[in-house]
């Protein structure tokens, strides 16, 4: 995989949450997937989280990201959008689901 900063991104929140007991599931994008589905799904203790990371500097969702994500929060989802991987470590302490903080 090429190192971009999206892919180092995506690299920290896998690294990041199978430390923390998640099971974490990559999508990739191709004929027949669902538009705008993001780059990982993540499940620990019942509580599903949908990822998607983005490049710190230049990462913007689509219109089809957009609208999985108003989707899945209409529902009552989680959906993180994923710059830094200190965003996801605070929103893993805020809701209870960091076992522990520092790692990478």
């Amino acid at each position: 995989m090429k190192r971009t900063p999206e892919n180092v991104v995506k690299a920290h929140v896998k690294q990041y949450l199978e430390m923390q007991g998640w099971y974490v599931m990559y999508h990739m994008a191709c004929m027949g997937s669902m538009s705008g589905m993001p780059d990982k799904t993540a499940i620990k203790d019942g509580k599903t989280i949908y990822i998607e990371c983005k490049d710190p500097n230049r990462g913007r969702q689509s219109e089809n990201q957009k609208e999985f994500q108003k989707h899945i929060e209409e529902h009552g989802g989680t959906y993180l959008l994923i710059d830094d991987i200190e965003k996801l470590m605070d929103w893993c302490e805020q809701n209870g689901l960091a076992e522990q903080r520092r790692i990478l």
